[in-house]
């Protein structure tokens, strides 16, 4: 789920995706990943009362940091792109972040 606002406005999206990561670099203290995923995108703030819907798409890069033995703290840096269109509107929402996660193997 990616919000934001401007001018008092807000405007959120959601995107639903399944993804693919590899692995580039593997130690036992920490390891490097990309990943990418594809799926839906859905937004109620498009269009008033529909709930626009569209192909949405992301990667990322990251590092997993192992702080215990079965249990990683991920930064990752991602970009997501979502094509809404809902009632003859449409529109392109791209957003740039980065997250943090925690990982259990």
């Amino acid at each position: 789920m990616d919000g934001g606002s401007r001018s008092g406005a807000t405007f959120r999206t959601e995107q639903i995706a399944a993804f693919l990561q590899y692995h580039l670099v593997v130690r036992p203290a920490a390891m490097v990943y990309a990943r990418a995923g594809i799926g839906v995108g859905l937004s109620g703030d498009v269009v008033p009362d529909r709930t626009a819907v569209g192909l949405a798409a992301a990667g990322g890069v990251g590092i997993e940091l192992r702080f215990l033995p079965n249990l990683f703290l991920a930064p990752e840096l991602y970009y997501r792109n979502t094509d809404l269109s809902a009632s003859g509107t449409s529109m392109r929402v791209q957003t740039v972040g980065l997250q943090l996660g925690l990982i259990y193997y």
